[in-house]
């Protein structure tokens, strides 16, 4: 109540477009970006942001954040295929389902 929360979704719809924060592993300093993130299978989602390196595992993906608030709902996290992604400029993420 003090501080606010994220919301979580389970089963969003894909494509739909997220926010993403991570904290490359290589600087102090966040970095984010604003993308469409699409189903890459059934069981993982994927998102093309660039400087999304080492580090930034567990990084969340949020959709419909407020501008005033900065909070939106959680869709997945940084992680899952290829550790997250096997280059820089592309990512992944555990698509959350309705399991």
């Amino acid at each position: 109540d003090e501080v606010g929360a994220e919301q979580i979704a389970f089963g969003a719809d894909r494509p739909t477009t997220v926010g993403v924060i991570g904290y490359p592993a290589s600087t102090d300093q966040p970095i984010s970006c604003l993308n469409s993130l699409t189903a890459y299978s059934d069981t993982q989602s994927e998102f093309d942001c660039t400087g999304f390196s080492d580090g930034t595992s567990g990084g969340p993906l949020l959709r419909g954040i407020d501008p005033k608030t900065g909070l939106g709902t959680l869709v997945g996290v940084i992680g899952g295929y290829q550790e997250g992604g096997d280059s820089d400029d592309v990512s992944y993420a555990v698509y959350f389902g309705d399991r």
